[in-house]
This record gives C-alpha cells, sequence and structure tokens, in this order.
C-alpha cells in the first residue's frame, strides 16, 4: 500500500453499470420523426475538405491543378450524388430474393441476390479531361462483356454503382488512377458521415478548425511546386537535404542554431497534412516528435545564451537533444548546451578552454539518441503521398473488457487494427456501426468465454483505447415500454445525453446510412473530431467527457463514453554512448597529454572542474580564517587592556601587551596578503600544495596565540571561534572525519567518503601518464597490450610523501613471454602515518568509455565527494554510496562474494566493453559501469585496514523525483517482504501485479517499441555472456508522466553454486509451494522468461500514426473480379486497387 504523500497517476475511471444509469432511461420512450435528407449534395466543409484533398493529391503526383482540379471536383460531386440511390436501394437488408426465369416447367427459381457498390474506372487517352465524367448504371452497356463475365461466375451478384470516365494524356491518367480511387472512397464516406452528423444533432463548423489546412500556399493553383516533405521525414530528422522542392532551412528566431529545426518543421508539415477522409478531424502530432522539438528548442535557447556570452567562441561541439534529462552525451569536459543540466557546475574557464575529444562537425546537432531512433521507427511516414494517405484509413487501438466493477479484465488488452469498411484481410474485420450495435445486444445474454468470470456479457463494459482517450461501450437492458404504437421494434433508435446532467437530444430512428457508417470511422471521429457533438444541448458539451451517446434496440441501449487517460513515456539511462564518428581517439590522447603539460596553468576542465570557482574557494577560506584570527586578537586586546591603554590609563604590562599585539596583527595581515599573491600564481591543479602550506601555517597560528594567552592573557574567557577548512582540523574535536592533503593535486581524500580516493588516483599525472601509454598500445590490441615504461618502486612526492605505479595483469603471465595482457594500474600513495591504494582495472578501457559517453570530466567532479547511501531492495546486503551530486551510485562488492564477483567481473568485461562499444546503434537500457576498483586504506601507525572493492555505476534516478520503484526480473510471485519503508522501499513483481500498475502506467506506443527492442539486445547479449538473475529498475515520475528503466546487477554469471542454487530451489518450490517459479535458472532460459514478462508487463497504447506491417504493403485485390462479402457493401470497390469494404 501507498501512503497518501505519493503522488498517484490519474486512475483510470471505470464506468459501471449503476454509474451509467440516468433517470432519462427510465422516462417515457418518445420517438421523433426521422430528419428529412440533407438538401445538399455535400455541405460546405466537406466540399472545402474534398478540395483540399484534391490540391494536395495532385500536387504529390506532380499532376497540374488546371484542369484537373475542377474536372475531378465535379466527378466526385457525380460520383456522391448517386450514393443516396445506393443507400435506398440497399437499405439495410443482407440482400433481396428475386424470381428468376426458369425454362422448365414450374415457374422460376427463387434466389438470394446480394447487392454490392461498385465503381469501374476506364481510362481513355483520345480525348481531353474536360469529357471526363461518371456513368451511373451497373455497365452493362458499356462493358457488356465484362459484366456478363463476372456475373457468370456468381448468379447471386448484384451490381449497383457506376464507371468513371478519364480522358486526358497517358502520362497524367497513369497518375490520376490512384487519386481517383482515394477520391471515391473520400467523397463516399463523406456523404454517409453527414448522416451521422445529422443524427447526432452536431454541426461541422463553417470553415475548417485547422486553419493552416485551407490557408496553404502549397496548393496554389496553376503551377505546381512539389513539397514531398512527408516522404523525406526522415532525411529532415537527419539533417539531410531532401532534394528538389525540399524546405529551406529556416531562418526564424524559433529556429535552433544554424537553421536545423528539423522536428518543428516535420511537425507543421504533419499539422497540415490531409490525411483523414474526414473534415475537422485533428490528429496531434506524435509525442516523440513533440518532445524531440521541445527538447531541440532547449538546445537553440542554450545555444544561443552561449553564443551571446561568447560572441568570438565559434566551438562547434556536439550537445544533446536532452539538456535536462542528457540522453545522450556530449563532448567530455563541456557544458555547452546544457549536457548533464544536473550537473552543470563547469567554470567559464572550462567553457573557454577548447576541447578536441569529439570532431568538431556541425553535424553532430543532427544526432539523435540510439532510443529515440528506435522510436522513430516505429511512426508512420510518407504521410502525404496516396500510399500514405491510404494506409491511415484504418485504426488501431488496444481492445479488452471486464465485468462492471471488477479490477481485472477478463480479456487483457490486445491491439487490433480496423481498416475502415474492410471486411477481409488480416486485420480485425469492420462492421457497420448498425452491425455493430445489433452484435452487442444479441451477445449481451451470452456468457463471458473467461472461465474465471462466468456472467453475462451484458454485465461487461468494453473498452477500445486509443491516444490518450479510452471509449468505454456497455449494454444495459430497459423496462420502459415504446410510447409510440407506430415505432418498429427491429429499429434502432439512437440520441445524445450530458453524463453530468439530464439533458437529451430527441430521439431519432437511425437512417439508413447512419448504419452503413463505419464502425472504426464513428471511433476515429470520437477521439479526433471535436465539432461531432451536440454543442447547443448544454454547457457540458464543450467538454467531450461529458458526452454519452445512446443506442436503443428493443429492450437494450448501447451507451458510448468517452474518458481522457494517461500515458507514460519509458526513458531509458541518461548516459548514452556517442557514435563512433563524434568521438575522436587521436584528440582524446591530446587531451590526456595536455593533462600532463606543466604549463597549462588553469587547465582543470578535462576533470570538469571551475579552476576559477576552487581559486575563489581558497580564497574565502584565507580570508575567513584570517578573519577569525583578527576577531580573537581583538579579544586578546580586549582582556589586557586596550581600552585603557587607547585612553592613555594603561599600566606598563597592558601597554606592552598591546605592543605585541599590534605587532602580531602587522604579521598576520602581511600573510594574508603573502597568500593572495601565492594564490594567483599557484598552478589551479596543484592547489593542494597551497593548502598543504596554509594548513601548516594555520596550525603554527593557533598554536602560537594559544601559547600567547596562556602566557598573558589566561584571564581572557573568551574562547577563540576558528574558521578553519576542513582539511584543517582541531586536534581537540577527536571524532572529526579525516582529511589527507596530498601534494600535486587538487583533491582532497576524506575518510568517510571513499569515492575521493578514486578522484585522487584519477587526476594524479603518474596514472594519466599510464592510461596514455595503455590507451596508445591497446589501439590494435584492446584487451592484450603490453606492460608500459616500468615505475619505480616509490617515488618522492613532495616533502613527506612518497608514490608508487604499477601496471599488471589478473591472468597469470608465462615467463618471458612477450605478450602481457597488462591492463589494471594500482596507484598507491603514503605519508608518514596513512597509505592510500586504489587500483583501477581495465583503466583505459573505462577511460575510453567514460569519453565515448562525454562524461570524463564530470566523473572526477562527482567522485570527489560521496555519501553511504541505504539502497533498499537488494538481496545482496552490499553497500553503497552516492555521489553528493547524485549522478553515480558506488556499489561494494559483498564480502561473502567479494572473490567470486571479482573474477567474474574481469571475465565478463571484455565483452562489456565490446558491447557498449555498439551501443550507439541499438538501443540499450543497461545501466553502465564507469568503473571497478579495489580501494584500500591503512593506518600506519595503528595497522588499522579499510579495503573495498567497489563499481562505480551512473545513478539512473539521478535528480529525478521517483514516487515508486520496482524491481522486476519476470517472477511474478515475487513480493516484498517486508514493507518498513512504504515510500522507499523497493517492490517486485507480484506487488506490480497486484496493484494494477500494469493498467495504471499505460505507455505510448513508441515507448513499448523502446523498451521491447532494448530488452531483446541487451538479454541476448547477457544470455552469450553467461549472465543471469539481472533485473529492470523501473520508477515512476508522476510529475512528467515518466516510467525510468534500466538494467541492473547483471554480472551475476551462471556458476556451478548458481547450478545447485536452481536444483535445490526447484525441488523445494515443486514440494512446497506448487511449483511456483524460481529467479535462479539457466541465461537462456533467464533471458526468454525475462523478454516474456517485460511485454506483458508494460502495456502499450496506439496512437494514429503507429506502424503496422500489414499496412506498409498493403496487398489490394487485382484480378478484377468480385469477391461475395457476408455483409452488404454501401461503399464501393473502384478499378483494381481499392479493396472491398463493408
Amino acid at each position: 500500500m501507498l501512503t497518501n504523500s505519493i503522488p498517484a497517476p490519474t486512475p483510470i475511471v471505470e464506468p459501471t453499470l449503476s454509474d451509467i444509469e440516468k433517470s432519462f432511461v427510465q422516462k417515457e420512450f418518445k420517438v421523433s420523426p426521422p430528419l428529412p435528407p440533407p438538401r445538399t449534395n455535400l455541405d460546405a466543409r466537406s466540399f472545402q475538405h474534398l478540395q483540399q484533398l484534391i490540391r494536395q493529391t495532385l500536387s504529390e503526383v506532380y499532376v497540374h491543378l488546371d484542369p484537373w482540379e475542377k474536372v475531378l471536383t465535379e466527378v466526385a460531386l457525380e460520383v456522391a450524388q448517386d450514393v443516396p440511390y445506393v443507400v435506398e436501394i440497399m437499405g439495410r437488408r443482407r440482400g433481396i430474393y428475386v424470381r428468376l426465369p426458369d425454362t422448365t416447367e414450374g415457374g422460376g427459381e427463387k434466389r438470394e441476390r446480394t447487392f454490392h457498390h461498385r465503381i469501374r474506372m476506364v481510362l481513355d487517352s483520345n480525348g481531353k479531361p474536360e469529357e471526363s465524367r461518371y456513368v451511373p448504371g451497373t455497365g452493362r452497356d458499356i462493358y457488356k462483356g465484362d459484366f456478363d463475365a463476372i456475373c457468370a461466375k456468381d448468379s447471386r451478384l448484384l451490381d449497383l454503382g457506376g464507371t468513371v470516365i478519364l480522358k486526358g494524356t497517358v502520362k497524367d491518367l497513369r497518375k490520376l488512377e490512384k487519386v481517383v480511387e482515394l477520391l471515391v472512397f473520400v467523397v463516399c464516406n463523406l456523404k454517409l458521415e453527414m448522416h451521422v452528423f445529422r443524427d447526432h444533432f452536431a454541426e461541422r463548423p463553417e470553415v475548417g478548425i485547422v486553419a493552416s489546412q485551407s490557408s496553404d500556399d502549397h496548393f496554389s493553383l496553376g503551377h505546381i511546386v512539389p513539397k514531398r516533405v512527408g516522404r523525406s521525414l526522415w532525411n529532415w530528422i537527419r539533417g539531410e537535404d531532401s532534394g528538389a522542392g525540399s524546405h529551406k532551412r529556416s531562418s526564424s528566431p524559433d529556429g535552433v542554431l544554424d537553421g536545423s529545426n528539423r522536428f518543428d518543421r516535420a511537425i507543421k508539415q504533419i499539422e497540415k497534412t490531409i490525411i483523414s477522409a474526414s473534415p475537422d478531424v485533428i490528429f496531434p502530432p506524435p509525442h516523440l516528435l513533440l518532445r524531440l522539438r521541445e527538447e531541440e528548442n532547449q538546445l537553440h535557447a542554450q545555444q544561443q545564451q552561449n553564443a551571446d556570452a561568447y560572441p568570438g567562441d565559434s566551438d562547434d561541439r556536439r550537445v544533446s537533444y536532452f539538456p535536462e534529462d542528457a540522453d545522450f552525451p556530449i563532448t567530455s569536459g563541456s557544458n555547452r548546451g546544457g549536457k548533464f543540466g544536473s550537473w552543470s557546475s563547469l567554470s567559464e574557464t572550462g567553457r573557454r578552454d577548447s576541447n578536441t575529444s569529439v570532431k568538431t562537425t556541425s553535424s553532430r546537432t543532427s544526432h539523435i539518441s540510439v532510443d529515440s531512433k528506435a522510436g522513430l521507427g516505429y511512426l508512420m511516414t510518407n504521410n502525404n503521398s496516396i500510399s500514405g494517405v491510404m494506409k491511415h484509413q484504418s485504426i488501431t487501438f488496444a481492445y479488452s473488457y471486464y465485468l462492471s466493477g471488477a479490477n481485472i479484465p477478463c480479456q487483457p488488452p490486445q491491439i487490433l487494427s480496423i481498416e475502415y469498411y474492410q471486411t477481409e484481410g488480416d486485420h480485425f474485420q469492420d462492421r457497420t456501426l448498425g452491425q455493430f450495435v445489433q452484435l452487442l445486444c444479441a451477445k449481451a445474454n451470452g456468457l463471458c468465454p473467461d472461465s474465471m468470470c462466468g456472467k453475462p456479457m451484458g454485465q461487461h463494459v468494453v473498452t477500445y483505447t486509443h491516444n490518450r482517450a479510452r471509449i468505454s461501450v456497455s449494454v444495459q437492458p430497459v423496462s420502459n415500454v415504446l410510447a409510440n404504437s407506430s415505432v418498429d421494434s427491429s429499429q434502432i433508435y439512437m440520441w445524445t445525453g450530458c453524463r453530468d446532467c439530464d439533458s437529451s437530444t430527441d430521439v431519432l430512428p437511425m437512417s439508413d446510412a447512419t448504419w452503413h457508417y463505419s464502425f472504426a470511422k464513428f471511433l476515429e471521429l470520437l477521439y479526433y473530431n471535436p465539432s461531432f457533438v451536440c454543442r447547443t444541448l448544454c454547457s457540458h458539451m464543450e467538454n467531450r467527457q461529458s458526452v454519452r451517446r445512446f443506442f436503443r434496440l428493443r429492450d437494450q441501449i448501447v451507451m458510448f463514453d468517452y474518458d481522457p487517460i494517461d500515458l507514460f513515456e519509458m526513458r531509458v539511462p541518461k548516459i548514452q554512448v556517442c557514435p563512433d564518428h563524434f568521438f575522436d581517439d587521436s584528440a582524446a590522447a591530446a587531451d590526456l597529454d595536455c593533462l600532463l603539460d606543466d604549463s597549462h596553468d588553469q587547465n582543470m576542465h578535462p576533470f570538469g572542474i571551475d579552476g576559477a570557482a576552487l581559486i575563489d574557494e581558497t580564497r574565502l577560506e584565507i580570508t575567513c580564517f584570517y578573519g577569525s584570527v583578527k576577531d580573537f586578537v581583538q579579544a586578546l586586546g580586549l582582556s589586557t587592556g586596550s581600552t585603557l591603554v587607547a585612553q592613555n590609563e594603561g599600566t606598563t604590562d597592558q601597554v606592552r601587551c598591546q605592543i605585541m599585539l599590534d605587532d602580531l596583527s602587522k604579521k598576520f595581515k602581511e600573510e594574508e596578503q603573502e597568500f593572495y599573491q601565492m594564490l594567483k600564481s599557484t598552478r589551479t591543479a596543484w592547489i593542494n600544495n597551497l593548502r598543504r602550506f596554509l594548513r601548516k601555517r594555520m596550525r603554527e597560528i593557533v598554536e602560537e596565540l594559544s601559547e600567547w594567552r596562556k602566557d598573558y592573557a589566561s584571564e581572557c574567557k573568551q574562547e577563540p571561534k576558528w574558521d578553519l577548512p576542513e582539511y584543517c582540523p582541531i586536534s581537540s574535536v577527536g571524532d572529526t572525519p579525516r582529511c589527507h592533503v596530498f601534494p600535486n593535486s587538487f583533491v582532497i581524500i576524506r575518510d568517510d567518503e571513499p569515492t575521493s580516493i578514486i578522484a585522487f588516483t584519477l587526476t594524479s599525472k603518474d596514472y594519466i601518464r599510464q592510461v596514455r601509454d595503455l590507451a596508445a598500445l591497446n589501439v590494435e590490441e584492446p584487451f592484450c597490450a603490453p606492460a608500459p615504461t616500468p615505475i619505480p618502486q616509490w617515488a618522492k612526492l613532495g616533502e613527506d610523501c612518497e608514490v608508487k605505479v604499477k601496471v599488471f595483469s589478473h591472468e597469470p603471465q608465462s615467463p618471458g613471454s612477450s605478450n602481457n595482457k597488462q591492463q589494471h594500474i594500482k596507484y598507491k600513495i603514503r605519508d608518514g602515518k596513512h597509505s592510500f591504494s586504489c587500483t583501477a582495472y581495465y583503466a583505459a578501457q573505462f577511460d575510453a568509455l567514460r569519453r565515448k559517453c562525454g562524461m570524463s570530466a564530470m566523473y572526477v567532479q562527482s567522485l570527489m565527494r560521496c555519501c553511504a547511501w541505504d539502497a533498499v531492495g537488494g538481496k545482496s546486503r552490499a553497500g553503497f554510496f552516492k555521489t553528493h551530486d547524485d549522478q553515480l551510485v558506488v556499489k561494494q562488492l559483498a564480502s561473502k562474494f567479494t572473490n567470486q564477483e571479482k573474477a567474474a567481473l574481469l571475465k565478463f568485461a571484455p565483452a562489456y566493453f565490446e558491447y557498449m562499444s555498439n551501443s550507439d546503434r541499438n538501443p540499450t537500457i543497461l545501466v553502465k559501469i564507469f568503473g571497478f576498483y579495489t580501494i584500500k586504506r591503512k593506518n600506519l601507525q595503528t595497522g588499522a585496514v579499510m579495503k573495498l572493492d567497489v563499481l562505480v555505476m551512473e545513478h539512473l534516478f539521478a535528480n529525478v523525483k521517483i514516487s515508486r520503484r520496482f524491481d522486476l526480473k519476470g517472477v511474478p510471485d515475487r513480493h516484498i517482504v517486508s514493507k518498513k519503508d512504504v515510500d522507499n522501499d523497493v517492490m517486485w513483481d507480484g506487488d506490480w501485479v497486484d496493484g494494477r500498475y500494469k493498467q495504471l502506467l499505460r505507455l505510448h506506443a513508441h515507448s513499448k517499441k523502446i523498451i521491447l527492442e532494448s530488452v531483446y539486445n541487451d538479454t541476448e547479449f547477457l544470455s552469450n555472456a553467461n549472465i543471469m538473475d539481472y533485473s529492470l529498475l523501473v520508477g515512476v515520475n508522476d510529475d512528467k508522466k515518466e516510467l525510468v528503466v534500466g538494467i541492473v546487477d547483471f554480472i551475476g554469471p551462471y556458476t556451478w553454486y548458481k547450478i545447485l542454487e536452481t536444483r535445490a530451489k526447484t525441488t523445494l518450490n515443486a514440494a512446497l509451494k506448487g511449483g511456483k517459479d524460481v529467479t535462479v535458472i539457466p541465461p537462456d532460459m533467464y533471458r526468454d522468461r525475462f523478454r516474456k514478462a517485460m511485454d506483458q508487463n508494460f502495456l502499450m497504447v496506439p496512437d494514429k500514426w503507429i506502424k503496422i506491417p500489414a499496412l506498409e504493403n498493403p496487398v489490394l485485390p487485382g484480378n478484377g473480379s468480385i469477391t461475395p462479402l457476408t455483409a452488404p457493401s454501401i461503399f464501393p470497390s473502384v478499378g483494381k486497387k481499392l479493396p472491398p469494404v463493408l
């Protein structure tokens, strides 16, 4: 259970039958007369929509608008004029019985004839476009042989429709064939939709809702300027030129630097492209594109800010599109563009010093993170082409149903796709709206297929979840009788009501045209058409959530409700590997050489340190200390009669004391100024040298003044308040953690912060020199490098310190071998009292990984300070530390498994580096390991030793507000045992399922693509590496509606010990727990179980842009024959392309 202090996602309110009962349902049922048919062929808005679509399609196929816009408009209107006749003939019957002539005695034979609406197309190059026309009728008189051949195959068919005859040049006719097919589809839909709007008392606006669609100069008459941007969406996103007719780069202030406002341009093109057969349908742009545009705008703002601050700096470093969340890297040592926004403490010096680790090419700003690429690959592109528009004549949703009031669905959410008016194919078949109502009412008394339920389907609620909304459909029996004796009991009646008040429209019989309207298209109107409401009913109609639509058949009422839902976005680990073409190995080596060059006095940016701030901090330490000295000297003066001496009333001893204090004050003031001068000439990277001298002098001053007080001012009762830096503690306070200031560095080693030992090691010149040599030798053989130049056993460092560096391998070395595999560096430093050592395993490889992730500098900066961290949820009893800036987590290997885990990690590391090097091309959610170290501290006086083996990893939830955490392994029986700290407990698989988080935390479609592809890649790698027992760590960020995910604990190999554990637990569980799953199983089995569980744990909600594989390359009937359908079809099949529909 969660406390009330934890924010929860907006719950999905499940309507119950008691909730949807309204008082007017029980009122006397009065039916109003049918509305008269529309007076116009097409209403003004439908006609406007048709014209816009004609212009768009003609532009797409490179056909001039003059004369074809007028010709196609007239042909489409003629087709629309014929639709009411077809509707009247077909009615709602599956077919009619006619008497066929029979030569035998006894008369004719009574057979059923099925109606079909079929429109043929004839292309005639011997004529002018103005002679094109639509001819109603079966076409028997024009194409007698073809029609007779069709009827001979199935004598039950009865064709309705006509023939479109197009005349013009061969070149134009070939292009216009697809255009006509689309227009016939659209105009027939518009004709039916006019009746749907009329029956719902909804009015279309006179002018289009999206103004850009009606004022687009793209469709100017006469001259065609092709705008094939929908086809070039990926070119935009990649920053490439889309060829002839492509948009020029925007010079508006809203564009990103250098005009590459790719996502904004892609969104604008989507917004102005017509892809729906219905007017005023507004498809919000893909959520992923909106997010990328927002991040791109943030990038531009930061680049502009940097350009204003440093107008002469033309540095063109690659930056992230995620300046706040840092979803992919930039150059190490740079904060340009907000890389790792939460790590933004780099100095102006770091900004001014040009870093060359990343190649300076303008293409860097066009890079897209690999996870975003995976999400973009889930979107339909080529939207404004003819085939692209046709692909969008479908809808995909999550279909489910559940018992009213129950929490668990009887039918888990299933992703289904319906092509509008299509009753054949691989997808879920469409139905007419009338058929859908009849089907629900017919099945209301049937039992639920779920064996655990068994209740009538009429007690269930059917849901269709799409984009950010859910349509709930329920059936309710009514007892009130029909008031009018003339009411047809087989008729469907419809009206609209308000969920917030008792208002309702008149009850009307469903017209034949509405009955034939596509149910899937009806869902599209509910989701995306804001004008599909009766706004005159009541004030609540402005909110679609208040609208309830009713359909009554006999004694049952079908209700449609609209409810918004929350969708979450999947966010992968923040730090990602930089592509190889953005990373320059030679430049990285130059960075290392730069660190070894003593002439770079202020070269602190490779360590992520603000050198100026460090100088200012030390200056403040000097000021504060000498200020406290001045205060204590004044206190001593008061206690020795300084006031009387000033009034010439003091004794000889008092005067002598004041003279001594004046001399001391003068000396301390001169010393303070000398320290300021020393600070100016001190190399910032070696500021510890000044600190050591300052610490020595501080201690001398404290001791000197204490002795003076003892000798001359023993009566002084005021205790001194020394303002000392932490590395110069007062000896009287014994429990103060010790700080160690070693020379030739800027890092302070703290006893209670083990990561400071790592930071000190990584910034030492001797260590950097060894890393540089290993990196140079690892270019050809990354894991088989010969040893660098030998290092002396102990080298003098400063006055009282010694240092030693050793390069070695963990593998046994054969005597006399010339190819030693030496990858690890052990750095040791000691003074007279303490000794510290840090062993960096695979030092060069981890250094290269950090640089390719663009966080080498931040790494040292973070490790300088840390604190103990009580990480809950694990069973390994490992100790944890977390850096003060919240960016890195340090995990101590469990003491009882240290040797085993260390050996496994050293064996696993080469494969890990190889996998990470390719992760810029394939999405991954592995929480990255950036270093493996053995830290040792020894007190040379007492012999006390502290030794830790630690992993340094990125902190998955760095600076993110997380309300709930889950550790998922794919074992549904796992439940958290102890819930001591409800706010911070990490819950398990069973808690995820029982808490209905799977239903509450639904994902955008592209996020499901990212998680599945990443899990597949990572589990394949881990299985091949013999790794199992890893987990998916999930953090819920309710504020931003995000799920932050990453795979952790992936260094556990499947050893003989694990094999024994598997067999023992499997045997015990089978005997005691009924065969429940165990956590420890072989890697391949663990991989398969993990993949399946993650697929089931995260439910995605499709949107309009989801790519449907079967619709990408549709197989349409092309044999020219008529396929009998199980339901009458009011929609025509045109030529050989458009498939038969409902």
